[in-house]
C-alpha cells in the first residue's frame, strides 16, 4: 500500500503532583495505580488506532506532566507507539517536564527513551511569580533545569513562560528575557494567563495590562537572537516546533488520551475527557472519541493560518478579502506581496479580529 500523507500525533498524560489554578487541561493527582491503570488504556487507544502507512514525523508528550509517569510506564508507551505507527522517520519527539524533574538520570532516561526536544515549564525566573502561580520549583531551579537538559544532550530546549501577571512589571519581564536570551533554551513559548478569577486570595489580571506586558515582551525579545513565528512562540536559528507547525500548517494529527484533540481526514475531533467514558469505549474496542466537527476548510486554514507571523496567503482566502481590508484599513492586519498578516503589535488581540472575521 502507498504511503499517505505524513502526520504527527500528540500523546495526553493528565497527571500532576499538584494540579495549578489556572490550567484547564484535563488533569489528575498523581497516583501509582492510576498511572498504571491510564498506561494500559493509552496503550489499548493507541493500538486500536494503529496506522502503518502514514509518515509520523513528530510526536508529542504533554499533559498534566508527562515527565512525572515511571519510566517503565513511558518505555511501554513508546515501544507500543513503535509496534503499531510509522515512526521510522521521526524528527521530533517533545515531552514537557516541570523543573523540579529536570534531574540528569530522568533526562537521561528520556533521551534514551528517543525524546529529542524537551519543553521546560519555567513560567517565570522571578520567585515572586512562582509563588503566585504556586509552583513546585524556583527561579534558580529553572535556569538549572535547562542547563541539565542540555549537558543531557537535548539539543531543542524549549521554556514555557507566562506573561501578565497582576504585579509582574517590565523590570520582571526584562530579567525573564536576559536570563533567557543567556540560557540554553533555543525555543520559547509566552502565553498570556487566562481564564484565573478571584483564587485564594490572588487578584485577577487587569486585560490592558496583559497587553502592555505582552507588547513589551514582544519587543524586548525580539532585541536578542530569539525571532518570531506564531503568536506565543519564539526561537533562535529556525528551532521552531515542527510538531506545532504541523498543527498551524493544517496538518494531519492523532489525537490519543483523555481529551486528547485530533484532525484527521478534515475532521476536528476529541476524546472523552470523561475518564469512564474513556475507559469504557476502549474496554468495548471502540476508539474513544466524544465529538467530531467538519469544519469549513478555508475558515480552519484562515483561523489556523493568522496565528503566524507570516500570515495567510492571498489567494486562498479571496472569500474572507472584504473584512481584511477593512480590518487592513483600521490598522488590524497589513499586506506583503504574497500573505495577509495580523500587525506585530496587534496579535494581542487576534481572539478579536477572529470573531469579526468569521
Amino acid at each position: 500500500m502507498a504511503e499517505r500523507s505524513s502526520s504527527a500525533i500528540y500523546i495526553h498524560i493528565p497527571f500532576c503532583r499538584r494540579e495549578c489554578f489556572y490550567c484547564n487541561f484535563s488533569k489528575f493527582t498523581y497516583e501509582r495505580n492510576s498511572v498504571n491503570r491510564y498506561t494500559e488504556l493509552l496503550c489499548s487507544e493507541l493500538r486500536l488506532r494503529k496506522d502503518r502507512n502514514s509518515i509520523v514525523r513528530t510526536i508529542y508528550f504533554g499533559g498534566g506532566s508527562p515527565a512525572i509517569i515511571p519510566d517503565a510506564s513511558m518505555t511501554k508507551i513508546v515501544e507500543v507507539l513503535y509496534e503499531n505507527f510509522n515512526i521510522q522517520k521521526l524528527s521530533e519527539m517533545t515531552i514537557e517536564i516541570n523543573p523540579e524533574e529536570c534531574s540528569m538520570e530522568k533526562l537521561r532516561f528520556l533521551k534514551s527513551a528517543g525524546f529529542n526536544r524537551i519543553s521546560i515549564g519555567v513560567q517565570s525566573f522571578s520567585d515572586t511569580d512562582l509563588k503566585y502561580l504556586s509552583r513546585n520549583h524556583s527561579g534558580v531551579q529553572s535556569l538549572e533545569a535547562l542547563e541539565t537538559a542540555f549537558k543531557a544532550g537535548f539539543d531543542s530546549v524549549s521554556a514555557d513562560m507566562i506573561i501578565g501577571l497582576p504585579d509582574q512589571n517590565k523590570k520582571t519581564l526584562t530579567n525573564n528575557i536576559e536570563i533567557l536570551s543567556s540560557s540554553f533554551a533555543n525555543h520559547l513559548s509566552a502565553y498570556i494567563l487566562e481564564g484565573v478569577k478571584e483564587f485564594g486570595g490572588r487578584r485577577s489580571p487587569d486585560e490592558d495590562h496583559q497587553s502592555n506586558l505582552y507588547n513589551a515582551f514582544r519587543e524586548k525579545i525580539l532585541n536578542t537572537e530569539f525571532e518570531q513565528y506564531e503568536v506565543s512562540n519564539f526561537c533562535r536559528a529556525e528551532a521552531y516546533s515542527e510538531h506545532n507547525m504541523n498543527y498551524w500548517k493544517g496538518g494531519s494529527y492523532i489525537g490519543a488520551g483523555l481529551s486528547a484533540s485530533g484532525y484527521e481526514n478534515g475532521i476536528d475531533y476529541t476524546n472523552y475527557s470523561d475518564m469512564g467514558k474513556y475507559s469504557r469505549s476502549i474496554e468495548n474496542m471502540k476508539i474513544p472519541i466524544a465529538d467530531r466537527i467538519k469544519n469549513d476548510p478555508v475558515k480552519r486554514a484562515l483561523i489556523i493560518g493568522l496565528r503566524l507571523t507570516n500570515g495567510i496567503e492571498k489567494e486562498k482566502f479571496a472569500v474572507y478579502e472584504s473584512g481584511i481590508r477593512e480590518l487592513i484599513e483600521e490598522g488590524f492586519l497589513e499586506e506583503t506581496k504574497s500573505h495577509f498578516r495580523v500587525v506585530p503589535s496587534r496579535m494581542v488581540v487576534l481572539n478579536d479580529i477572529l470573531t469579526y472575521l468569521i
